[in-house]
């Protein structure tokens, strides 16, 4: 699980950097490119190792994970993959 907390925080770090990169002014077409690989991987793996815990107690289901799951690999492929 601290994986899971690793890719997130990575996700939203590189998010806040893009974010102050735009109120600056400067140029931030790279770092958003970065930015959608790393946040697109960091949802499919988080979404997918949710599917796994919610599933080894049985409420996969009644979590709406394999909706998340569904919804980052649909992400994925309409705004492109890392």
């Amino acid at each position: 699980m601290i994986n899971m907390f690793i890719a997130y925080d990575i996700s939203s770090k590189y998010i806040y950097r893009v974010v102050c990169m735009t109120g600056e002014g400067a140029d931030f077409k790279t770092d958003a490119f970065v930015v959608k690989a790393c946040a697109n991987a960091a949802f499919v793996y988080i979404t997918e190792r949710l599917v796994q815990i919610q599933g080894g107690i049985s409420t996969t289901r009644e979590a709406n994970a394999d909706l998340f799951c569904h919804r980052a690999k649909t992400y994925g492929s309409l705004l492109g993959s890392p």
